[in-house]
């Protein structure tokens, strides 16, 4: 009678066994790759978002300023709203947009709100000859190698 052999031999078995061992290396490798590259673009999506949020609530702030008070390259303040009805500017009816460190503030008399974090650069022009109250805003953002410039135009009401 010949004799049939059923189940695997030591070396069947090793074989399959470093295969299977290949495939879920390779499987493990490429999740982590994924993940990685998602971790980045998501980095990258919340500074852009961040920037851009900063920006529309400046522009917004900047539509609703009665006068223009200091306008340099890196800090702007105007005379944002008549709190108190006298006609006046006064110290608490002021908004100031500026760098401190890598965040940009707004600064509204004594209250200060942080806008926006990692900037690297906060930049005002404005366009003093055919549109006098027109004014490019330009933040510049970076964290860990990823980096977002956010630029707008906004005209502000200059009564």
């Amino acid at each position: 009678m010949p004799s049939t052999t059923k189940g695997l031999t030591l070396i069947e078995l090793v074989l399959s066994m470093a295969i299977s061992s290949l495939l879920l290396a390779l499987l493990v490798s490429a999740y982590l790759f994924s993940l990685r590259i998602f971790t980045a673009e998501t980095k990258s999506a919340d500074i852009f978002g961040d920037g851009q949020r900063a920006a529309e609530v400046m522009a917004g702030e900047i539509r609703e300023c009665a006068s223009i008070t200091s306008a340099e390259a890196a800090r702007l303040q105007c005379w944002w709203r008549d709190l108190d009805g006298d006609g006046a500017s006064e110290t608490d009816e002021l908004a100031t947009y500026s760098l401190s460190g890598r965040d940009l503030i707004r600064r509204l008399g004594a209250n200060e709100r942080k806008l926006a974090g990692n900037l690297t650069a906060l930049r005002f022009s404005y366009d003093v000859n055919p549109q006098p109250n027109l004014i490019t805003l330009t933040l510049m953002l970076s964290t860990e190698g990823r980096t977002a410039t956010i630029e707008t135009k906004v005209r502000s009401r200059n009564d």
